[in-house]
């Protein structure tokens, strides 16, 4: 089960975003490097943000319609309380409706900014005054990033939401009192990001358009992608005008052999402006058999407001005929009704393999366990053997290889699975260019990935690994040895002054309980500090040392 599944709400509505840019150039990370002001990614160049917090929240966003069990859709109030219902971002823990909480959204590298993190994210849905749910969002790493000058950077955020608590708006919505039968203790959920503003001097900076669906989800399922189909985006059209994005797919059974066909073409269709009317109104469905195209009716209508509406997520009834043509053959989209240009279509034999982990963070010492699924026309696919290898860039990451280890191969078991283990150790020598952020990236993926459909993803990396860097342990650390360290923050950070100067022992020394409570917390925390989450365990431990002789000289 995931969000393609019904109880499926959808919603629509805003997000706020203001990550800093100083960071964005690995070369200002070295303290003798001056910074200036000024947009782009340079050397020096503190990028179009550098005050940004990193802050990330929903901004007027309400649930727009709902699938119910019955895979009926509901978009009025009248047919179910929960249209129209809020969606916020809320401190946790917090049971106020309308107290305004911010998670964060960070880079997992500045190697790699293409799997942006967001942490911390804790949302609750109401009706009128009435809590419905509230829950904690794991994690959740981008993925399906695409820049186009109608969409602005656009991606998917998929997760799950830890349910913390049900209320009892919960017993006004037949389609809530079904989801929380169907999934109690975990939800699917999928946000959709695109039309987002970097101009300082638009009304709407760091604003975007956020559109999403949550649904139910098994203990057991991933949560970086619906364990289904997946429809792969085909080569640009010869006037190299648009091109459709990558799209996840189901067929769900139903009575008498018939089924459901669920496709999630949100995140697809080309825009004919920034979050305007898709390029291509009415697209075909169809069944790909070697006799010729067997299309699927009615047609796939699109409209900007049934995006909004629907989350662009599409279901088509199909006949046992068409049930069973789809049980063992491709499905494809064309948009013409000839089946003549094709954008869209699965693997010719079904197959689709993902990872269910896009970013990992490691300690020397520190190992991650990481689940590959691999599937066939929506079903598992035991015994695919897998290669693993590094994938190397230009700019020296993967080095040195002896930091990372991880099987050469991995075969998937009886239930289309496999798991295994990346373990890292101390990344020394660091290449030059990786000499002051005192960590390595590293990129995994092997020849199987053209499965997982990520064309034309500029992300072409199933998996990367940071690995941070330790040193000769200090004793009794001063101010000579963690002021680098706070300092560089401080340099990175520029907004961070309005509130504390980290590059100040003065300003540390009086604040030093509030840092040594934030620098403590689980990473997952909102308030987890550094908010960037790129310190490692060892400069941590430095600082925290020195932080408790602050608090408590005695010790």
């Amino acid at each position: 089960m995931s969000y393609l599944d019904p109880p499926r709400l959808t919603f629509f509505g805003k997000f706020f975003a203001n990550p800093s840019t100083v960071n964005n150039a690995i070369e200002n990370f070295d303290p003798a490097l001056p910074l200036k002001p000024g947009p782009g990614t340079g050397p020096g160049l503190m990028g179009w943000n550098p005050s940004g917090a990193h802050y990330f929240r929903f901004q007027d966003v309400t649930v727009a319609s709902v699938l119910g069990a019955d895979w009926v859709r509901r978009s009025s109030s009248n047919d179910d309380p929960i249209v129209g219902a809020t969606i916020t971002t809320v401190p946790p823990g917090d049971s106020i409706p309308g107290t305004l909480g911010n998670g964060k959204i960070v880079d997992l590298d500045p190697d790699q900014q293409l799997i942006s993190g967001l942490w911390g994210v804790h949302l609750r849905v109401d009706i009128g005054d009435q809590m419905v749910v509230r829950a904690r969002m794991e994690t959740a790493q981008l993925t399906d990033i695409w820049f186009s000058t109608t969409h602005g950077p656009a991606g998917v955020f998929p997760s799950a939401l830890v349910v913390t608590a049900w209320g009892p708006g919960t017993d006004r919505s037949p389609a809530m009192q079904a989801l929380r039968r169907l999934s109690p203790s975990r939800l699917s959920i999928k946000l959709y990001t695109d039309a987002y503003q970097t101009r300082a001097a638009e009304p709407d900076f760091n604003l975007g358009r956020l559109i999403g669906a949550i649904g139910p989800l098994k203990d057991t399922e991933p949560t970086r992608f619906a364990a289904a189909r997946r429809l792969r985006s085909l080569a640009l059209d010869a006037r190299n005008t648009f091109q459709f994005y990558p799209a996840p797919c189901a067929v769900t059974p139903a009575t008498g052999g018939a089924a459901v066909l669920t496709v999630d073409l949100g995140h697809s269709v080309p825009l004919v402006a920034r979050a305007g009317e898709p390029m291509f109104p009415r697209t075909y469905a169809l069944v790909d058999v070697p006799q010729g195209p067997v299309f699927i009716h009615p047609p796939i209508d699109l409209s900007k407001a049934t995006i909004e509406s629907t989350a662009g997520i599409v279901d088509l009834p199909v006949d046992p005929t068409v049930a069973r043509l789809l049980s063992g053959n491709p499905m494809a989209v064309s948009i013409t009704a000839d089946a003549k240009e094709l954008v869209l279509a699965e693997d010719s034999q079904g197959r689709y393999v993902d990872v269910d982990a896009s970013g990992l963070r490691l300690n020397p010492g520190e190992s991650a366990s990481v689940k590959v699924y691999a599937l066939r026309f929506g079903r598992p696919d035991p015994g695919q053997v897998l290669a693993w290898s590094f994938w190397q860039l230009p700019d020296g990451n993967n080095n040195p290889p002896g930091a990372v280890s991880f099987p050469a191969t991995v075969e998937t078991g009886a239930d289309g699975t496999a798991e295994f283990t990346v373990v890292a150790s101390r990344p020394e020598p660091l290449p030059a260019n990786r000499q002051f952020i005192d960590s390595q990236l590293y990129l995994l993926g092997g020849p199987w990935q053209d499965l997982a459909g990520v064309a034309p993803d500029p992300n072409p990396y199933p998996l990367s690994v940071v690995v941070f860097n330790n040193h000769e342990s200090v004793t009794n650390p001063t101010w000579k040895e963690v002021g680098p360290i706070f300092a560089a923050y401080a340099r990175l950070y520029p907004g961070m002054a309005a509130r504390v100067d980290l590059a100040s022992e003065q300003m540390v020394r009086a604040y030093a309980g509030a840092i040594s409570g934030m620098l403590q917390l689980p990473l997952a925390h909102p308030n987890h500090m550094p908010v960037t989450r790129d310190l490692s365990a060892y400069n941590r431990d430095l600082m925290l040392r020195w932080l408790r002789t602050v608090v408590n000289p005695t010790v």
